[in-house]
């Protein structure tokens, strides 16, 4: 297992966290960062250093433990865990984001408004009922416009960076800037230049992190929960599933070519008796958990492997 202290240190948290048998520290800091915490703070109480202690308060601050939390960072001397502390003492925690939002499904429309009290969210990302995932987005203005009164954000975080353009003068915030991305390879043209403006790179799996990780001169790390549920998900239906096979989203877009070969494999080698629903677009919500609740089976399109899907 002498590899997993190397992914540890370059961000691959997903792979030392996946590393079963490991009984290394990494292992189960790599737990906790990703939010697995009953295991992460059971191996990190066996072993002692800072590392576990900062670890250790850093999964119990993610857990929601603040008060316990407070305890191991300032018995931590490591330069991180003051870092952390005083973030944590903080009365309130302002937060740029530019994430998506819409009814499309996955997407929260209202994400900003369920964060908890401690957390104060401005968000400036694009709306999918307004733009949708293919249509022109106007280029944010400057980011001081965005940053006005006592909102000082303690850190900014893009998702999807590839979907929608960033401010042009990002780097001029005077806080930690994260960027998160997940189809790289057909938009890095585009997106190659704004990576090299953020604190670090997250992505969801290993594959990327490995490619990533090479081209970039800035950090990357892996943490595979970047998407959430939407909070009111219907419950499951009674009554036969009457759909065999559903799958929706741009089945036949010209950007998923790889996606449309696999579609027409599949629908010629189907057998002629399957009910299928194949719905070449992004629905919203209520429609989608509605075809969901009545289908059998339900692919979803996975472009690297190993990776969280995105629905």
């Amino acid at each position: 297992m002498d590899e997993i202290p190397d992914l540890f240190r370059n961000g691959n948290f997903l792979d030392c966290a996946l590393a079963s048998g490991s009984d290394c520290w990494q292992h189960y800091a790599a737990l906790g960062l990703i939010g697995v915490f009953d295991s992460a703070l059971d191996g990190l109480a066996r072993f002692g250093g800072e590392e576990s202690l900062f670890y250790t308060g850093a999964t119990l601050w993610i857990q929601g433990n603040e008060s316990l939390a407070e305890v191991y960072l300032k018995a931590c001397n490591a330069p991180a865990a003051g870092k952390l502390l005083a973030l944590i003492q903080k009365p309130r925690i302002d937060i740029l984001t530019q994430v998506p939002t819409g009814t499309s499904c996955q997407y929260v429309p209202d994400f900003t408004e369920h964060a908890e009290p401690r957390f104060r969210i401005k968000n400036i990302g694009v709306n999918s009922d307004q733009a949708g995932p293919w249509s022109p987005i106007s280029q944010p203005g400057n980011i001081h416009e965005y940053v006005r009164g006592d909102f000082r954000p303690d850190f900014y975080l893009c998702r999807e960076i590839e979907w929608q353009p960033v401010p042009p003068n990002l780097h001029e915030l005077e806080c930690p800037i994260f960027c998160h991305t997940e189809d790289y390879d057909i938009h890095l043209q585009a997106t190659f230049p704004r990576y090299q403006s953020f604190s670090r790179v997250i992505t969801c799996g290993s594959y990327e992190w490995r490619d990533l990780s090479r081209m970039l001169p800035v950090p990357v790390c892996t943490f595979p929960m970047a998407y959430s549920l939407p909070n009111g998900l219907p419950e499951p239906g009674p009554g036969v599933r009457d759909i065999d096979l559903f799958l929706s989203g741009t089945i036949f877009h010209p950007y998923h070519t790889d996606k449309a070969r696999l579609v027409h494999r599949l629908l010629a080698g189907a057998d002629k008796s399957l009910n299928l629903k194949v719905v070449s677009k992004h629905m919203p919500a209520p429609e989608y958990f509605s075809l969901l609740g009545r289908a059998k089976i339900c692919l979803p399109f996975v472009r690297f492997d190993g990776s969280m899907p995105t629905r």
